[in-house]
């Protein structure tokens, strides 16, 4: 099953550990999550909360402390919990900005740089 998501992936992904707030609907409280992996276009994540497919997230990123989080809106493609409890579930970005799409852009290609030293 995961290869076949990253044979449909347009971006390859890099494997990194990011702190996240997601928000699962306008009254939910945020909660917790960090990436597993992150491309321009989409990341993996794990929460304690359980996901649905196809569910709408608001989504914060901070991809380093000195700069301000990427905010945006996300879909849930595919969700499955793991054996410790967690739930791991992917989404594809909705309504990045200009800038910030630039800006992850830019984080995964250092990212997947430093990786293949």
């Amino acid at each position: 099953m995961a290869e076949e998501r990253d044979e449909r992936r347009r971006e390859p992904r890099v494997n990194v550990a990011i702190g996240a707030r997601v928000r699962f609907g306008r009254r939910d409280a945020e909660q917790s999550a960090v990436t597993v992996d992150l491309s321009p276009e989409g990341a993996r994540l794990r929460s304690v909360r359980p996901v649905a497919h196809g569910q709408g997230v608001m989504l914060e990123l901070q991809l380093d402390p000195f700069s301000a989080a990427i905010e945006c809106k996300a879909r849930v493609t595919w969700a499955a919990r793991v054996s410790n409890g967690l739930c791991s579930f992917g989404v594809r970005f909705l309504d990045l900005r200009y800038e910030e799409a630039e800006i992850l852009q830019d984080f995964v290609s250092a990212v997947g740089g430093a990786a293949a030293v």
